[in-house]
């Protein structure tokens, strides 16, 4: 910029259309992230899809910056001391700051994205691999963005920073945090982080914004301080987040914004942030690393962070005067910057990968509606063939033996299969065609497994049974509520156990045991098919014990009247039964 001046340049680059474009980019990777974790938005696979496309556009868009805009390498302070009362003034001020947030806001949106993958959520695996490349990147990022602050500090005058400018390194402290508390092994960072609190209170003289600042950083080092110290009672599950760590003593759990922004506090501010519990973060599923490098470009052969180490990429990387010797220096591409792709107009490629931002402002209708069920034409044939079903069960299932085997050895199959399919690949709201599909298959095989039933009579007999445990089990399950089924395994061994049980009760009581069952998995078949009308949820309360769909946080009275209403029915179906067959 001062060169430029001095040379007497009448046309400065175009700094507003980068400025513009970085903040379109912006406002779409945060639309995309404020809806990465949310319930039944994304499954991995789409989540994981746009992760790489929006990475790709990052890492293309940071090297046009550094092509378009001007360097921060500079002292502007004499140029002040030369220019001031001058016009020229403000053009070197509004340049700076703009070209100041224009580089801010492209490492927020490549922290940010790098941020969510240190996200733990219940319904998608883990990845040790890409945890401890996040890690590494954000760190990198976040000491960026704070060598960027500092450069502002040093080389604007205090009483000329514009305040709006200051917090854009919040979330690079917030990153930070995540070093302390690790026994002096990531020095550099806890220093850097100190520096930063330091600067901000000095600029705090100035500004109560500023003050305050340092307030929100203090307040969520405090959450962070409290989780690691209840974290270290737990010595056996700190082990256990060595996979995670890239440093001996990184077995914390991260400080991580669920939804993009560490301001998204309109309701709960904790449920802001991911689980930092190691006994919920390793209470999930966990899976084997597919490669990070796919998404990112990047190799990550080194995974500990040396106290010392200069990470390409770094502030002086990006903005030092000589980058093909810094490049000599560290030995290494510069890991922010991608190969430019081929050469079109940034909005083209946005638009290509767009994500409305006001889409879920707009759809949440729609996902209620959906996570309760439509009434169309496929939940109206259900509904009438379980409700046919369970009337049949409930009031008629002892009379009807063979009938009963056949429906339960059909029914059991049914489920068997849609609950595996579920397991392997749910279908996500709109795929339709998908779940027909395994509709279609389930359907086929349980004829088959109706039929098996009747031929080998015990085993139908046996399957009648079961169906009555699963039904007790999943009614146990529904009454507690799944905090106390939270874990997979606990409530599929409580499952798997009432169906052993029932199973046998029917084969050795067969009487009793199967007015018993009949009734109780009729009158739960018959409140899921009238449900299919009424749309209360609960049969979405018995699909999340099927295949770990979340289900309401709180139980409506509605669903809770159908419960009862399920005992009631059950009730007057065995003693209509017990009255009407013979011993």
């Amino acid at each position: 910029i001062y060169k430029s001046i001095q040379e007497g340049d009448k046309h400065y680059k175009d700094i507003y259309g980068v400025n513009i474009q970085t903040y379109v980019l912006f406002i779409k990777i945060i639309s995309f992230l404020n809806k990465r974790w949310r319930k039944n938005t994304f499954d991995e696979d789409t989540s994981n899809r746009y992760f790489k496309k929006y990475l790709n556009i990052v890492n293309q868009h940071g090297q046009e910056l550094v092509e378009k805009l001007p360097n921060l390498d500079s002292s502007l302070l004499e140029t002040f001391e030369q220019f001031k009362g001058s016009i020229k003034l403000n053009f070197v001020l509004e340049s700076s700051i703009q070209s100041y947030k224009t580089h801010q806001l492209y490492r927020g949106m490549a922290l940010y994205l790098y941020q969510s993958n240190l996200v733990r959520d219940s319904d998608m695996q883990i990845h040790p691999e890409n945890v401890k490349t996040a890690k590494l990147k954000c760190l990198s990022l976040a000491s960026n963005k704070i060598e960027l602050f500092f450069w502002l500090y040093k080389n604007i005058p205090v009483d000329h920073i514009k305040f709006s400018v200051t917090p854009i390194v919040v979330d690079g402290a917030i990153v930070l945090i995540n070093t302390l508390f690790k026994d002096g092994s990531m020095e550099s960072y806890e220093s850097l982080y100190d520096k930063m609190i330091k600067t901000y209170k000095e600029v705090g003289e100035k500004s109560k914004v500023a003050l305050s600042i340092v307030s929100f950083i203090n307040f969520i080092a405090d959450i962070k301080k409290k989780a690691h110290k209840k974290n270290m009672d737990s010595p056996k599950l700190l082990e256990q987040m060595e996979p995670y760590s890239i440093s001996k003593t990184d077995l914390d759990p991260w400080i991580a914004p669920k939804y993009a922004s560490l301001f998204n506090i309109s309701c709960c501010f904790i449920e802001n942030f991911s689980t930092l519990s190691t006994a919920e973060y390793l209470s999930q599923p966990l899976k084997e690393s597919i490669g990070f490098k796919d998404f990112s470009g990047i190799d990550n052969d080194k995974h500990l962070v040396e106290s010392n180490e200069v990470v390409a990429g770094s502030f002086e990387y990006f903005f030092g005067s000589n980058r093909v010797d810094l490049e000599k220096k560290y030995g290494t591409s510069n890991v922010n910057s991608l190969p430019t792709l081929r050469r079109s107009d940034l909005f083209t490629i946005i638009n290509r990968y767009d994500i409305d931002p006001f889409y879920y402002r707009k759809s949440i209708s729609n996902i209620k509606i959906t996570k309760i069920g439509g009434l169309n034409a496929q939940g109206i044939f259900a509904g009438i063939v379980l409700i046919i079903l369970g009337f049949t069960f409930t009031f008629c299932g002892r009379k009807l033996v063979k009938v009963l085997v056949f429906i339960s050895g059909f029914a059991f199959t049914v489920i068997f299969v849609l609950v595996i399919a579920y397991r392997i690949r749910a279908p996500q709201p709109g795929e339709n065609a998908r779940a027909l599909i395994y509709l279609i298959i389930a359907i086929i095989t349980g004829f088959l497994g109706g039929g098996f039933a009747v031929w080998s009579y015990k085993f139908g007999l046996f399957v009648v049974g079961a169906l009555g445990g699963f039904a007790v089990s999943s009614y146990i399950i529904a009454w507690s509520g799944k905090s106390l089924f939270a874990d997979n395994w606990i409530r599929f061994v409580f499952i798997l156990v009432f169906c052993i049980i029932g199973g046998f009760l029917v084969v050795f009581f067969e009487r009793p045991a199967m007015i018993f069952c009949t009734s109780v998995y009729g009158s739960y078949a018959l409140f899921v098919g009238i449900d299919c009308f009424a749309r209360v949820g609960f049969k979405e309360l018995v699909f999340s014990i099927l295949h770990n769909v979340q289900a309401p946080t709180k139980t409506s009275p509605a669903v809770y009247g159908f419960l009862a209403g399920t005992i009631l029915v059950s009730a007057i179906g065995m003693l209509f039964q017990f009255k009407t067959t013979k011993a």
